[in-house]
Formats: structure tokens, C-alpha cells, sequence
């Protein structure tokens, strides 16, 4: 994420509703991070890595803050 490593935890997934025909394989979904830190990472594609899945890239979104931190959201549809 720019270079320097942030600690984000997935925190809710969410369907949501397929507004075209049935042609996609699966539905569309959302998937919202939590960072406990108040620095907002800027919007765009980051290098996300885990232990279920490896590295992977992921065009997050800020989408909230509060005292807990920052959340960030992925759209996949």
C-alpha cells in the first residue's frame, strides 16, 4: 500500500444484489476492511497479502472513519 505496510482486517462481507442477466458466475459481492490506525490510505489498487490467500491486488476504497480507525471497501461485481 504505497510502499509502506498497513494492518487491515477483514470485517463483514456483503452480497449484493445482481443487477444484470444471469450470466455471471457468481454473485456480486462487497468486502469491508477495518484499520486501526487514523492514517487514511488513498483510494486505488493495493498489494493485499494474507494467510489464506496469498498476494493478491485489491482497489480499496476509504469509505468511513470513527475512533476505532479507518474503514475500506472492495467491489467486486
Amino acid at each position: 500500500m504505497g510502499g509502506e505496510k498497513h494492518s487491515i482486517l477483514l470485517s463483514e462481507v456483503t452480497l449484493l444484489k445482481n443487477m444484470s442477466p444471469d450470466t455471471l458466475s457468481r454473485p456480486p459481492f462487497s468486502l469491508l476492511f477495518k484499520s486501526e490506525s487514523q492514517q487514511v490510505i488513498p483510494q486505488g489498487l493495493h498489494q493485499l497479502e494474507g494467510p489464506a490467500l496469498g498476494k493478491m491486488a485489491m482497489f480499496l476504497v476509504p469509505v468511513g472513519r470513527d475512533a476505532g480507525g479507518v474503514s475500506y471497501e472492495a467491489i467486486f461485481s
